[in-house]
């Protein structure tokens, strides 16, 4: 009774958090309490085959995708190239990334404070966050250990796809402009994005774009210069910019802060904190119709994270908890790359990389196609 009381609390208070919506519970005797799921008071049955709901590390509940979806009366698809759950219903689309901190319907973001997963080749998701992007509610009844869903539209369903626009891959780079160190001259370089603008350059940190460094824009002014013979030469003086000047140069769309690499091994995190928070606010005081989106860093491979004292995995997973927690604070999309070009273990796959930093022409494509494909 005592361990049943003290996961019923424990219940409780995931739930005051808007995590838990069906989980299968371990007591301490390794046994399980089985949580229920209704939709409309009926009991929706997961198949041990087909994933069962459970509670991840991060004490947030994940539930089968495809059951619980169907359940409901929603059309369910799968964008490989993406990595996206697609669910339908009664004219709403929701678009699920996993991995990501986010969910669209019908385009509008919506941040979510756990994320969609693939775990034992199924997707399971965050079911409270859909259900609401559906137009639906849930409940919680502690007697009987249940989680309710009201679905106002049921027992309608929907059972063929609604056509979605298709988007090039590329189009969310359209008047965009992306803020980054040498890894995003690489995506210049190599991705093959056309009509985007970028505040780049090799080794740019955080600290120098806010103490109002200046970099190279890609443009040159021609300059004459005659000598004592008269003969006329002509000299390419690259043109160098302020991130605030930039910002002044012209509205974009879409604004991608790709920066923190470079501040992981030689800025404390407080500091890097608080100026992240600037950067952000500082871009949407010039650009306030502009998309901001915030990038998490792409680790190093396993190799250099091993032997590297400053640019590891594990001080780089640290500062993109800042990223994270920067972006959710100010409202701003977060996107995380990191699987387009990880190993299995979340590292980068050492085939996209020669020093263990920097990647071949092929990863920086699959990287920007990828965010490409999620970003709305």
């Amino acid at each position: 009774m005592k361990k049943r009381i003290i996961l019923w609390i424990a219940l409780a208070m995931l739930l005051s958090l808007g995590a838990v919506l069906s989980v299968s519970a371990q007591q301490a005797d390794g046994s399980e309490d089985v949580i229920n799921v209704t939709i409309n008071g009926n009991p929706v049955t997961f198949q041990e085959g087909y994933g069962l709901p459970y509670v991840d590390n991060a004490w947030r509940t994940q539930v089968p995708l495809r059951a619980a979806m169907e359940a409901y009366g929603a059309y369910v698809d799968w964008d490989a190239d993406a990595r996206t759950a697609i669910v339908q219903y009664q004219g709403i689309t929701v678009k699920l990334p996993v991995n990501q901190n986010f969910l669209t319907a019908n385009g509008q973001i919506r941040t979510m404070d756990t994320q969609a997963v693939i775990r034992s080749g199924r997707t399971y998701l965050p079911i409270r966050f859909v259900v609401e992007a559906l137009g639906g509610s849930v409940s919680w009844d502690q007697a009987t250990l249940t989680v309710g869903i009201w679905n106002p539209s049921y027992p309608a369903r929907q059972t063929s796809p609604v056509p979605l626009k298709e988007r090039g891959v590329y189009d969310v780079y359209n008047n965009s402009l992306l803020i980054g160190d040498s890894r995003t001259q690489g995506i210049q370089a190599a991705a093959g994005i056309s009509g985007a603008d970028y505040f780049c350059e090799n080794g740019l940190a955080l600290r120098k774009v806010m103490s109002g460094g200046s970099v190279a824009d890609g443009t040159y002014t021609v300059v004459e210069e005659t000598d004592e013979e008269g003969n006329v030469t002509q000299k390419r003086i690259p043109n160098v910019v302020t991130l605030a000047e930039k910002l002044e140069s012209k509205q974009y769309s879409r604004i991608f802060i790709i920066l923190g690499f470079n501040d992981v091994g030689w800025q404390q995190p407080a500091t890097f904190e608080r100026q992240y928070d600037q950067i952000i606010k500082q871009i949407r005081a010039a650009q306030p119709n502009a998309m901001v989106i915030a990038q998490k860093l792409i680790p190093v491979t396993a190799a250099r994270s091993q032997t590297d004292r400053y640019f590891n995995n594990p001080a780089i997973a640290k500062y993109n908890q800042i990223i994270e927690n920067q972006a959710r604070a100010n409202n701003i999309l977060c996107v995380d790359p990191t699987w387009s070009v990880a190993d299995d273990t979340g590292a980068l796959a050492a085939a996209y990389s020669h020093d263990g930093i920097h990647l071949f022409a092929v990863g920086y494509k699959v990287w920007a196609q990828l965010v490409g494909r999620i970003v709305p």
